[in-house]
């Protein structure tokens, strides 16, 4: 359960204060459904890819690319048909099949969802989660909100590796050749293993002082930098909003 999704690098993308990334991710995001341009869009997608391999590296990269793959897949399949207007591209006698409108919507909206996946994961990545929740605090969230977040934090990296260990464990139970395994005892074991993890939360949140009254106070100092920093992780997405 300790484990987390920061990937320790000396990349400039770690140096940027954590609460500019927190600000730009979001705010980034909101400017992306203002530009209605593919090619804008690809170009951005070339820089965030950059930024993300200094940030994660190529083989966290890579997974995180494997991960958005299958729902841009789906994207591509399903968008075509739902936009018949426009100029025909395949037709077959009177069924217009694909349209130049339809491909140039779905790259839009496949490019739109892939730089949201990689803004956010460049957050994970390079921003440890005591830092992520304490700007959080800075912002005033409250605490228990913070709370939970941290507590998801560590467990989604805990449920991925749980799905990794049952995943192998069954299938070495399996008679030599068969590949795959049932879904039913994979999802008793989760299920268990789930349940086994409730006392530690439990405990978790007592030690943590959730529900107790009291303020608790998690500040960072903020220098001159950091506030320059903070500027730009707003003017950059309305710049993108004005002039794309």
């Amino acid at each position: 359960m300790t484990s987390l999704l920061y990937i320790e690098r000396k990349s400039t993308i770690h140096k940027i204060d954590p609460r500019a990334k927190l600000l730009f991710a979001p705010l980034f995001s909101i400017s992306l459904f203002f530009v209605d341009n593919a090619f804008i869009l690809a170009l951005l997608f070339i820089l965030f890819a950059l930024f993300s391999l200094d940030a994660m590296g190529l083989k966290a990269f890579s997974k995180t690319m494997l991960l958005i793959a299958p729902i841009v897949l789906l994207l591509f399949l399903m968008s075509p048909l739902e936009e018949r207007g426009g100029v025909p591209l395949l037709e077959i006698g009177s069924l217009v099949i694909l349209t130049h409108e339809a491909i140039d919507k779905v790259l839009i909206v496949s490019l739109r969802f892939i730089l949201i996946s990689l803004a956010f994961a460049i957050l994970i990545r390079s921003v440890k989660e005591r830092d992520i929740i304490k700007s959080l605090r800075w912002f005033r969230l409250p605490y228990s909100s913070c709370l939970c977040l941290s507590l998801i934090f560590r467990f989604i990296p805990y449920v991925a590796s749980l799905y990794e260990s049952i995943r192998m464990s069954l299938s070495m139970r399996l008679r030599e050749g068969k590949r795959g395994y049932k879904a039913i005892p994979f999802l008793i074991a989760l299920i268990i293993n789930s349940f086994k993890m409730v006392p530690s939360f439990s405990s978790s949140l007592e030690e943590r002082g959730f529900g107790r009254n009291g303020r608790r106070e998690a500040k960072m100092g903020f220098s001159l930098l950091s506030g320059v920093e903070v500027i730009l992780s707003v003017t950059i997405p309305i710049l993108i909003v004005i002039f794309l």
